[in-house]
C-alpha cells in the first residue's frame, strides 16, 4: 500500500476520522494512536508557546517590581 494521506470523499465520514485515517497511514505502529498523540502534541505546543513568551517577551510585558 502507498504511504500517502488520502482524505475521504464522503462528506458524512467526518474530519476526525479522516485525520485518524491519515495518521495511521504514516505511523503503522498499533500502539501509537491518534487519541493519545493529539493531546500530547497540544500539550507540547502549549509549553513551547509559554517558553517563547517568557524568553522572547512575546505576548506580554515583563513585570515591573
Amino acid at each position: 500500500s502507498r504511504n500517502t494521506c488520502e482524505w475521504p470523499t464522503d462528506k458524512n465520514y467526518g474530519y476526525r476520522q479522516g485525520r485518524t485515517r491519515c495518521f495511521r497511514t504514516i505511523f503503522r505502529d498499533p500502539d501509537i494512536t491518534t487519541e493519545h498523540t493529539v493531546p500530547g502534541i497540544a500539550l507540547m505546543e502549549h509549553f513551547i508557546t509559554m517558553f517563547d513568551q517568557e524568553h522572547k517577551e512575546v505576548g506580554f510585558k515583563p513585570r515591573a517590581f
